[in-house]
């Protein structure tokens, strides 16, 4: 097929001592996309290529993985079709659930197989090693630039996306860090912002592998800059107009909807009607990740949520704006 193989290796009593989530998806988004420098080495250690040098478990379950692969080429099952759906995985909006219910949803299906280009955390395929061309695109990043990482076949693909209300979303991403990177844990979001503000870089003085390189880019206007208008041109219209594309937008309150939705607007019809149907059971129900207790509370004061509004106004202003389209579902 020309996949890779990939072997999930356990954690080591050190893994589990840095308190870093289990769960290789989580801690992809961490290493990759926030930039948290502690969780890289812990992802690298769940999935890597085998060198020859592993255990004799690692390489018992790298042979359990090749038997597994070799038999679903040789099963006569069908790949569904390539390139039908971009998921536009904005952080701290359940997007670990939508990857979760999407992953089961392929292998699960009772007919075909499909695969899952992913972009949110690991970069590589998911699903049936056997459907080399992906049904499915998962990406973190601005949505110009999904077409060119996911590959040709998804120019005509559905898009979908989950939005958060800003301040509820910057508030659970401080509070999401904050588990693991040592300032957040030191300072309010008030501070936080202050040092922002004022140029300090509060990965300054620590160790290379306690930094977090993009945590302050979370914290202002994410939505707009970094997953819908584009590198080129940062502007509130841009990432309106990008908006418009979409055939389904979610609030995050709509997430247990979310087969029911895709069923009801098509977003891939072979996909979400087997996983809504009696052959699988209606056993592909959301389920919701990330549910850990908020260190800093499960809401902002008034004056930090002021503070963040602040520094969201281009958020806020895309939020409202997508709550008036068709595609709006909440």
């Amino acid at each position: 097929s020309g996949s890779e193989m990939h072997v999930n290796v356990a954690p080591s009593a050190a893994d589990r001592s840095s308190l870093l989530p289990p769960d290789t998806v989580e801690l992809g988004q961490l290493c990759d996309v926030i930039g948290l420098q502690r969780a890289c080495p812990a992802f690298s250690s769940y999935w890597r290529i085998p060198n020859g040098e592993e255990t004799p478990a690692e390489q018992q379950l790298a042979a359990q993985r090749a038997a597994d692969n070799l038999k679903s080429l040789k099963e006569p099952i069908e790949c569904l079709p390539a390139g039908r759906l971009v998921f536009v995985h904005v952080m701290k909006t359940g997007g670990l659930s939508i990857d979760s219910f999407l992953q089961r949803s392929c292998e699960l299906h009772p007919e075909a197989a499909c695969s899952i280009q992913r972009h949110d955390g690991w970069i590589g395929v998911e699903g049936r090693v056997k459907c080399d061309s992906p049904s499915i695109c998962a990406s973190h990043k601005p949505m110009e630039t999904d077409v060119e990482m996911c590959g040709s076949s998804f120019n005509n693909a559905s898009y979908f996306t989950v939005l958060r209300e800003p301040v509820s979303r910057v508030w659970s991403f401080y509070n999401y860090i904050s588990r693991w990177y040592k300032p957040y844990q030191q300072l309010t979001l008030k501070e936080v912002y202050e040092a922002a503000d004022n140029g300090t870089d509060l990965n300054a003085g620590l160790p290379k592998e306690e930094q977090c390189f993009h945590c302050v880019g979370q914290l202002s206007d994410a939505m707009v800059s970094l997953s819908f208008a584009g590198d080129e041109d940062l502007t509130l219209d841009a990432a309106k107009a990008h908006l418009d594309k979409l055939k389904a937008i979610m609030d995050i309150g709509a997430l247990d909807r979310f087969p029911e939705i895709a069923q009801e607007v098509e977003l891939f019809p072979e996909l979400f009607e087997s996983a809504l149907s009696s052959k699988t059971g209606r056993l592909l129900t959301m389920t919701h990740e990330n549910t850990v207790e908020p260190r800093w509370g499960h809401f902002p004061d008034k004056e930090t949520a002021k503070l963040i509004r602040a520094h969201n106004m281009k958020d806020i202003h895309l939020y409202e704006y997508a709550r008036t389209l068709p595609t709006f579902h909440q």
